[in-house]
């Protein structure tokens, strides 16, 4: 357990720089973290459906900011990326749910 409390802290952080950098979200390394996270989340329990869903949103959304950016589009790019941000706040919120149900965090 202590293993996934470090990873839900490491996640975190780096959501957090996601939402301070938006253009860290095109480092596959550091996007990596976050992949790596979900799939320990989908071992725990079905509860976290929810978080899966926000990766896949997340997915399509950062995929359509590409496009509205190649296009020129940059008004519609911009609204994607408050899309985004959001969804980062609220993965955010649930690894911190995932916190609180593992006990003795760390110790």
């Amino acid at each position: 357990m202590p293993k996934l409390s470090a990873k839900c802290c490491d996640t975190i952080a780096l959501l957090n720089s996601f939402i301070e950098d938006p253009s860290r979200t095109n480092d596959r390394k550091a996007w990596k973290g976050f992949k790596e996270f979900i799939t320990i989340a989908e071992q725990i329990e079905d509860e976290y459906a929810e978080l899966i869903e926000i990766r896949n949103k997340l997915a399509i959304l950062r995929r359509k900011r590409k496009e509205y950016r190649s296009a020129g589009l940059d008004d519609l790019a911009d609204k994607t990326e408050g899309l985004i941000q959001r969804n980062y706040v609220d993965s955010i919120r649930i690894i911190k749910e995932i916190q609180e149900k593992l006990p003795q965090l760390g110790d």
